[in-house]
């Protein structure tokens, strides 16, 4: 009884910290500043990993209402209602400064027209049953304590043929290795820090998976994720946090976005993880 208290006053208190810093760092979250501002390399970077991915894993342009769980500042919002036509997009996200920024990006973009902002979490999705025709997750999944609700309640608010997009960061890949190294853990963004090397504090605040797990914690949240999932889509393999970016962003101004995209072609050849997957899964009917 009393591991089982602690456990949740730990759970609670990460939850806790997890929301104050995102809702802190609301106006400057993401590669891309509110009004789209952002260097050539941070631009670069956006589109390989995000636009241009989207066109890969979309199984089709036109869905009748769209939701983002998550959606923090609206930087990932941007290039789906770019790309989609939409009658209605939902986003959701647990800090209201977050919401408050992503008006004021929709707005500078001019896509604020049938976009509807909720407050709300993740593990209780506030949508009817059935009630959406694809449902996204980004940057959101390392962040879980209990990713399995999670996934259980985006599938229940899609509709029968309609699809889940979930980005899942990987084991093992340079991203994670960087991250352990370099990076610094979530409660202490924003601090005059260089070095952190409270590896398990890191990896509490910003968890990893292998393909395999991630895979059965959709199979417990979907019963029969096999019959589900329908493709696997990378999001890159060259990414690193830390020292390791900033030597990328100097090979990218010395030799160009060519250069990135063989990097991460040799890196996968390699037979290195991915940074992340985005993993699409559709609902059939029963």
């Amino acid at each position: 009884m009393y591991w089982g208290n602690r456990y949740k006053e730990t759970m609670d208190n990460i939850k806790h910290i997890v929301k104050q810093v995102h809702n802190d760092i609301a106006p400057m979250y993401g590669l891309l500043k509110t009004d789209g501002a952002g260097d050539s390399w941070e631009h670069f970077l956006f589109q390989f990993t995000v636009e241009k991915k989207i066109d890969l894993f979309i199984p089709q342009k036109h869905f009748h209402t769209v939701t983002e769980i998550g959606c923090g500042n609206g930087q990932i919002m941007v290039p789906y209602l770019q790309k989609l036509d939409t009658k209605l997009f939902i986003g959701i996200d647990f800090s209201p400064n977050m919401l408050k920024h992503t008006q004021k990006r929709l707005k500078a973009y001019n896509l604020h027209n049938n976009v509807q902002l909720i407050l709300g979490t993740g593990e209780n999705i506030p949508l009817k049953d059935e009630s959406v025709d694809y449902c996204y997750l980004y940057g959101v999944f390392e962040h879980l304590d209990d990713p399995q609700s999670v996934v259980k309640e985006m599938f229940r608010i899609v509709r029968p043929n309609g699809y889940l997009c979930i980005a899942v960061p990987i084991k093992y890949s340079i991203a994670f290795w960087t991250y352990l190294l370099l990076g610094i853990s979530l409660p202490k963004w924003g601090k005059a820090i260089t070095l952190d090397l409270n590896f398990r504090d890191k990896l509490k605040y910003y968890k990893f998976y292998s393909t395999k797990k991630t895979k059965e914690i959709f199979k417990a949240a979907l019963n029969n994720a096999s019959n589900h999932i329908i493709a696997e889509v990378p999001v890159c393999y060259f990414y690193g946090v830390g020292f390791f970016e900033r030597i990328l962003r100097k090979m990218f101004y010395k030799k160009g976005a060519t250069f990135i995209s063989k990097l991460d072609k040799t890196i996968k050849m390699l037979g290195i993880p991915p940074a992340g997957i985005y993993f699409i899964i559709k609902k059939n009917k029963n």
